[in-house]
């Protein structure tokens, strides 16, 4: 829910209620004008965990977002921080385990990914995440982002650095991407490059000829 308040105000919160956990959640934003707008909420919440420990925590959370119309540039500073060992969230509470790793359908469980290990002793604790993407007009657009996530009871810590380029030339658009992933706990990072590019299909295939000729030919 939000409604919106006097001076540029936004008030906003809501909850969510489920057998093992309790969390009620409010905040308020600012819009800043040529300055952009920040907004600022907190969460409290009570949960129990797969082994029926039972905790209490708050997170608080700070959002910063500004476009530069001029130059076609979006920033986005977002921080998350856990001030408590205390805060989980809904889905920590659906884990049948303290740690382990999470699994999709279909997926071969003998070969997990450092990127879905969770441990729940090690709750989070503060994550700094920052997006930006810039148009540059007739040569396409790129954009970057960041993040790192810090966990109580251990110095590991999640590192994400993401980044891409657009194009289009003609009927072809290019892109290029590059990703840096390392998880805690992880002993190497991985690192993905990728590149991908579309065509029209009927510039592949042979054109048809759109147009016919139809006679007719009367008896007399």
């Amino acid at each position: 829910m939000q409604w919106g308040g006097p001076w540029g105000t936004t008030w906003y919160g809501g909850g969510q209620y489920a057998e093992y956990y309790r969390a009620a959640m409010f905040g308020l934003g600012f819009n800043l004008g040529d300055f952009g707008a920040i907004s600022f909420d907190a969460t409290q919440a009570k949960s129990t965990l797969a082994d029926q420990s039972e905790h209490k925590g708050q997170s608080y959370r700070f959002l910063y977002a500004k476009t530069l119309n001029q130059l076609g540039t979006n920033f986005q500073l977002m921080g998350y921080r856990y001030s408590t060992s205390g805060f989980y969230t809904l889905s920590d509470t659906m884990y049948k385990h303290m740690d382990g790793y999470e699994f999709n359908d279909g997926d071969d469980e003998d070969t997990p990914m450092w990127s879905r290990y969770y441990n729940l002793f090690y709750t989070k604790r503060g994550k700094l995440q920052v997006n930006i993407s810039q148009q540059l007009g007739e040569y396409g657009s790129f954009y970057l982002s960041g993040s790192q996530q810090t966990y109580w009871h251990t110095d590991q810590q999640d590192r994400l650095l993401q980044f891409g380029y657009n194009t289009q030339i003609k009927d072809l658009s290019l892109g290029g991407s590059w990703n840096y992933s390392k998880s805690r706990g992880q002993p190497d990072a991985d690192q993905v490059f990728a590149l991908n590019f579309s065509l029209p299909l009927n510039l592949l295939l042979p054109r048809s000829n759109d147009s016919y000729t139809r006679k007719k030919i009367t008896p007399g």
